[in-house]
């Protein structure tokens, strides 16, 4: 009965797991990075407590689940490193355009510098 009640607990583990995942997927998706950071911790805990307990599934079906889990759980983490790889894209590409823009000022500041007027060259 105790080796029964230790592999429950890991399969209510690993859809803990599934779950802290699925949120972070959202979080992900929506770039609010803070609480994905906080929620990543909450994960590596989880993963810690199953780590620890060193227990196996005690039967076919049990196995069969959280197998199944673990792989929906690596589809997440593949469409949350997806995310976060797109936005970090897309921030480069702003900093860019930032950049870009910077040094089109600055060169058309220098133009500007000692009183310089457009009227006078034409």
């Amino acid at each position: 009965m105790h080796g029964k009640k230790r592999s429950e607990t890991m399969v209510e583990g690993m859809q803990h797991l599934l779950a802290l995942t699925a949120h972070a997927r959202r979080l992900a998706r929506a770039g609010d990075y803070k609480s994905l950071e906080r929620l990543i911790r909450q994960r590596e805990e989880v993963l810690a407590q199953l780590g620890s307990r060193g227990c196996r599934p005690s039967n076919d079906v049990q196995a069969k689940l959280i197998k199944e889990i673990v792989l929906c759980i690596e589809q997440l983490d593949k469409e949350i490193v997806y995310f976060v790889r797109d936005q970090m894209k897309q921030h480069s590409r702003d900093m860019l355009e930032i950049t870009t823009k910077l040094r089109v000022l600055s060169a058309y500041s220098k133009g500007l510098s000692g009183n310089r007027r457009f009227d006078r060259v034409l």
